[in-house]
């Protein structure tokens, strides 16, 4: 994930198939992505690099 001027993420984990989760302390946030894209890694980074920060955390901004 590219840096994030307004958020810290403490945690990232995830697995194969995009289940992923983030947690933002300082929103009071967390996001879980759960989906079923087996092997598809460059999913993955859209969901990380492009969903998460430009639709999710902007929403909450």
């Amino acid at each position: 994930m590219r840096p994030l001027r307004f958020a810290v993420i403490v945690t990232c984990t995830g697995g194969n198939g995009g289940q992923l989760l983030f947690v933002f302390p300082q929103l009071d946030m967390t996001v879980m992505i759960t989906a079923a894209n087996y092997g598809q890694y460059p999913v993955w980074q859209k969901f990380v690099n492009e969903l998460v920060p430009d639709y999710i955390v902007a929403a909450v901004r």
